[in-house]
């Protein structure tokens, strides 16, 4: 018989440090993307009331800046929301399986 031994004491240290730092980096999204999305939303509400209130003042540059000004608030407010659910889905993420269906953990999916 020949018996194989390993020590793998670096591999789960890493691995917890690694579990961490993911945590901690879904942590600073969740944090991130609220704090973005507050004064986007009050950038796009404050557009919109602009040309709502004073559009006929505006010639259609001006009107067009301030429709530019919201859309632009909005794409980043539906970005941060983005970046929130991809830091939520990392941390449920399931063991990926290897081409035979095998759990495969910690290794990203192919494809």
């Amino acid at each position: 018989y020949t018996v194989v031994l390993r020590d793998i004491t670096e591999r789960v240290k890493s691995r917890a440090a690694l579990e961490r730092s993911n945590a901690e980096l879904r942590q600073f999204a969740h944090v991130a993307s609220d704090e973005l999305k507050s004064p986007l939303h009050s950038i796009g509400r404050i557009a919109r009331m602009l040309e709502q209130s004073h559009g006929r003042a505006l010639d259609a540059e001006g009107v067009g800046l301030l429709r530019q000004l919201s859309e632009a608030a909005e794409r980043l407010e539906h970005l941060a929301d983005d970046l929130l659910r991809l830091a939520e889905l990392e941390g449920e993420a399931p063991p990926t399986t290897t081409g035979s269906g095998q759990p495969q953990s910690g290794s990203p999916p192919s494809g």
